[in-house]
């Protein structure tokens, strides 16, 4: 097979042609559009959070607590991160290894796994040394007296929001 001069010629020029437009597009986006994707990449990375505080405590007209918070931990995992967890994780949960297995196999970045654990069962979990896993610290409300008062009272829901009663009422000062 024989190749002519100017085919091979042809075949060059094309390929410079190609180099020279991925050159173009790479000094377009380097060095003109620079600040473009600067900012771009500021705002992916950088997120404010707010913190919030923690709920007040609820006293009786003696001064005796009747609703205070306590320290909880949430677990939570990167499913792509995790290899494969001890059936111990699943037990210390009280889960089953279905379940578990269940809300691990998602293409999601992140899933709570467990809210308000306290800090025995979080011991238990740390000591399992689990990739991909991780703990939130939160807080969880204590009502000192159970079911007596709950009607006045009221409750609060996952995000520490009043729904019911006295939390609810005067949320915004809780």
């Amino acid at each position: 097979m024989s190749y002519s001069p100017n085919r091979i010629r042809l075949i060059l020029f094309f390929i410079l042609v190609f180099q020279a437009l991925i050159i173009a597009r790479l000094f377009y986006l380097q060095i003109i559009k620079h600040d473009f994707y600067v900012k771009r990449v500021a705002q992916q990375l950088t997120r404010v959070i707010t913190i919030p505080a923690n709920r007040g405590r609820i006293f009786d007209r003696l001064g005796r607590t009747l609703v205070t918070d306590i320290d909880s931990y949430s677990l939570y995992a990167h499913p792509q991160q995790v290899v494969d967890f001890p059936p111990a994780l699943a037990r210390e949960l009280g889960i089953s290894d279905a379940r578990l297995r269940d809300l691990l196999d998602t293409r999601v970045p992140f899933v709570w796994i467990k809210r308000h654990l306290n800090s025995i069962v979080k011991e238990k979990i740390d000591g399992l040394r689990l990739e991909g896993f991780g703990f939130v610290p939160e807080n969880r409300r204590l009502y000192v007296l159970s079911e007596h008062a709950s009607q006045v009272l009221g409750y609060v829901g996952t995000d520490m929001q009043g729904l019911g009663g006295f939390e609810y009422g005067h949320n915004s000062v809780l």
